[in-house]
């Protein structure tokens, strides 16, 4: 192993959300831009830690961490003995090429993969078995068989970054709780751990308690807003450690078109002047079909074209399809990457979102935008806070959503230029404040493996 700093990026590698897709494309960049020397290893949540999970941490007593570093010793006991075994008194080879990132693909637009195909039904039941019989397996071993490279990773890193691309919650809590052993794995292993371009969303006592324990160890920690800095500090940890900065899809940029390909698109999905763009999340109850109806028949009213512009196709389609069914909205052809979407929205007249990176997004393109908050979360009132954006995300769970949405659009209309003007000066400063996601002040590369 050679004596260049090592950095192992846990974020999404491959997804069918380009918001995803652009802040771990433009995380791993700026670390490349960062540390050009660095041997840097990207992947998502490797599979081989079925058997920890929150309901045995909730079982194992009133100590999260204290279980947590149970399990961390019994993992890395197992991998010692094994890797006793292979070396024989010698160094074991770094068996992870498929770990590590290639430096061809920090010339392109994207470094994660985006995969935007709606898996059939039958396919989709297939994997799924897969899946279950695979973590039915290893419910049964101390580790997967496959995760062995993972720890190989973490032994010669000096830094593990963890990026979850966005919102950490309680959805999917058994992830969380393996993320978690995974970064306490890292950390006893020697490496330092950054968490970053996240919102804190955690509610579940245990889980947050265990967020708190295990997050005052790390080294930095970088959150989307300040209501997230602030439930840390509520749950002990040091605010010393904690910034604040957006995350880094502010670094994406436009993709570069001729005049003809903005034509091509234009034609492609019939974008009108005067489109208005409306981006709204799948949701199997409480959907107010009817109250976007009335949304849209007030555009129509002022003579504006509607198109169903999600950033996540192959999950918000069926939306997307119930309202051109009901009120005759155009969707979109296809999904389009981040550097693509970002052209497309700025070929729109306006944005009505309930995706955070959406609104992102319109605001890189330049474009005034409505944000619309679908569950009680805090990221969207991340991005008006540090847009320093004039409108507030509207709760859709309110009784008066419709009202307090077209009263919104009454006002972007009337202060359009002014909107616009306030976008195009606060996304540079924006894309620099970003680049605190990978400055770290404890960053040293005298003390490498």
């Amino acid at each position: 192993m050679n004596n260049s700093l090592s950095i192992t990026v846990i974020t999404k590698m491959i997804t069918p959300n380009a918001g995803n897709q652009a802040i771990s494309t433009e995380l791993i960049r700026l670390l490349v831009r960062n540390y050009p020397d660095a041997r840097i290893y990207t992947y998502w949540q490797e599979h081989g830690l079925e058997r920890y999970s929150l309901a045995r941490l909730k079982n194992a007593g009133p100590d999260p961490l204290r279980t947590l570093d149970s399990w961390a010793e019994h993992i890395l006991k197992k991998y010692d003995s094994n890797s006793r075994a292979i070396s024989k008194g010698t160094e074991p080879l770094l068996a992870i090429p498929a770990f590590e990132l290639s430096r061809s693909q920090c010339e392109l637009t994207t470094v994660v993969k985006l995969d935007p195909a709606v898996t059939p039904l039958s396919l989709r039941l297939y994997n799924r078995g897969l899946r279950s019989l695979r973590h039915f397996y290893n419910r049964w071993r101390t580790y997967g068989r496959n995760y062995e490279n993972w720890l190989n990773i973490f032994k010669h890193s000096d830094w593990v970054v963890y990026s979850p691309a966005g919102a950490v919650m309680d959805a999917c809590a058994d992830d969380r709780v393996r993320d978690l052993l995974c970064l306490r794995i890292a950390q006893r292993l020697g490496a330092r751990v950054a968490a970053v371009n996240q919102s804190i969303e955690v509610e579940h006592p245990v889980l947050l308690r265990l967020f708190g324990q295990l997050y005052s160890s790390f080294d930095d920690i970088v959150v989307r807003d300040p209501v997230s800095a602030q439930r840390l500090t509520e749950i002990q940890v040091p605010e010393e450690r904690i910034r604040v900065a957006p995350d880094t899809a502010y670094l994406a940029q436009p993709i570069s078109q001729e005049e003809y390909e903005l034509n091509q698109i234009t034609e492609s999905e019939e974008i009108k002047p005067g489109t208005v763009g409306i981006v709204v999340q799948l949701r199997e109850k409480g959907f107010d079909y009817s109250g976007w109806g009335k949304v849209i028949e007030m555009l129509r009213s002022r003579g504006k074209e509607i198109l169903f512009v999600s950033h996540e196709i192959s999950t918000d389609m069926p939306t997307g399809k119930e309202l051109q069914k009901r009120y005759n909205v155009k969707t979109l052809s296809r999904q389009y990457n981040y550097g693509e979407y970002i052209r497309l929205l700025s070929l729109l007249e306006l944005i009505i979102s309930e995706r955070y990176h959406t609104c992102v997004f319109s605001a890189i393109a330049g474009k005034p935008f409505i944000p619309i908050n679908v569950w009680k979360q805090r990221k969207m009132h991340g991005i008006v806070w540090s847009l320093d954006y004039p409108i507030s995300p509207i709760d859709n769970s309110s009784a008066d959503w419709v009202d307090l949405v077209q009263n919104q659009i009454e006002y972007v209309y009337q202060y359009y230029d002014q909107i616009r003007t306030s976008l195009h000066e606060a996304v540079p400063r924006l894309r620099k404040l970003a680049e605190e996601n990978v400055r770290w002040d404890s960053l040293s590369t005298a003390n490498v493996h």
